[in-house]
């Protein structure tokens, strides 16, 4: 996923007040019937949603939003609680539950609904991270030596498994569709982490950011451009990066980005001055645009969120309104 960010630019400079024609571009809004806070994690190129919701014990849940807003709510069997994280357009969805021990493992859900169970051979705990639209998932999972590896599943359920060489924290997020992930690897004795493409040949390329502390990959394109977000040593003021191809990283203080498109189109969030969050879109040839849910609220702490963007022109995230409480959102944004 693609592009530059908001270079090197404090957020008083870089965010101005919330404007009601951003918010023309919000055409939906949602919450699970039932629920407390929604929050969509994943949208797929034919605009179905997937994401989590809050019960009164306070576990999650998953849910399904289809475009004519019809929303189905799901569960592993056997799971406290779950995080469903990524949908692809065969409208499969991977993500991780906690069992009633309080053990984490992967799981892949079928249109049909059924569910696997995504633990590779020797796993302590896993969490799927991406699939594909080859159905394919990538994750990590821990060993009983306390080793956090890598993985690849594919459609017949072969496992490979894989690490940055010399660390013992390797964390896959993010798989495009030609079999590349993108994830982050723990240095300085785990103090720190930073981030590593690894082809779908098996090649390994770390890359880090001067000045960062805890890198995070969130996502990858089919050209192999990753964006994320990553926290500063000396301030601990979050920024973002996107990194291009060709390895160069613009990075710096402003938007951190969540997710990019094969169109190089990369959306994200940032807080303002005021402690309110705003969506931020950036589009191939470097334009920023800011753009705020109507219903969200003013006040610190509250504000919009993008989490996801698909091949055309939506949004998915989530706003949290005057109550603090959090609803999800499908936005059109040109």
């Amino acid at each position: 996923m693609r592009a530059k960010l908001c270079v090197a630019l404090a957020l008083a400079l870089c965010v101005g007040p919330i404007t009601q024609s951003s918010a023309r571009h919000i055409y939906a809004n949602f919450t699970v019937p039932g629920g407390f806070d929604t929050f969509p994690t994943d949208i797929n190129d034919n605009e179905v949603v997937v994401g989590n919701y809050s019960d009164d014990a306070g576990n999650d849940h998953g849910f399904i939003r289809t475009p004519d807003h019809t929303i189905t709510t799901f569960d592993v069997p056997g799971a406290q609680s779950m995080q469903a994280e990524w949908i692809n357009n065969k409208g499969q969805i991977s993500g991780y539950f906690r069992d009633s021990s309080g053990t984490f493992h992967g799981f892949l859900r079928a249109r049909n609904g059924s569910i696997t169970v995504v633990d590779p051979a020797g796993s302590t705990t896993t969490f799927a991270g991406e699939i594909n639209n080859k159905g394919v998932v990538t994750g990590s999972f821990t060993d009983a030596a306390g080793g956090r590896y890598g993985f690849l599943r594919n459609r017949k359920g072969d496992y490979t498994v894989f690490n940055v060489s010399g660390t013992p924290v390797t964390t896959p997020n993010s798989l495009n569709t030609e079999g590349d992930v993108a994830g982050t690897y723990c240095v300085s004795s785990c103090g720190s982490f930073d981030g590593f493409l690894r082809l779908s040949s098996g090649a390994i390329t770390t890359f880090s950011i001067a000045g960062a502390q805890h890198l995070t990959v969130n996502g990858m394109n089919s050209h192999r451009e990753i964006v994320g977000r990553y926290d500063t040593f000396d301030e601990g003021i979050e920024a973002g990066f996107i990194r291009q191809p060709d390895g160069q990283i613009s990075s710096g203080v402003g938007c951190g980005w969540s997710d990019v498109n094969n169109k190089g189109r990369v959306v994200g969030s940032v807080t303002d001055e005021h402690g309110v969050n705003r969506g931020c879109l950036r589009s191939p040839d470097g334009k920023l645009t800011f753009f705020d849910d109507f219903r969200a609220g003013k006040s610190f702490g509250q504000g919009t969120w993008a989490s996801s963007l698909n091949n055309g022109h939506a949004v998915t995230g989530y706003y949290r309104d005057d109550n603090y409480a959090f609803h999800g959102f499908v936005a059109h944004l040109h």
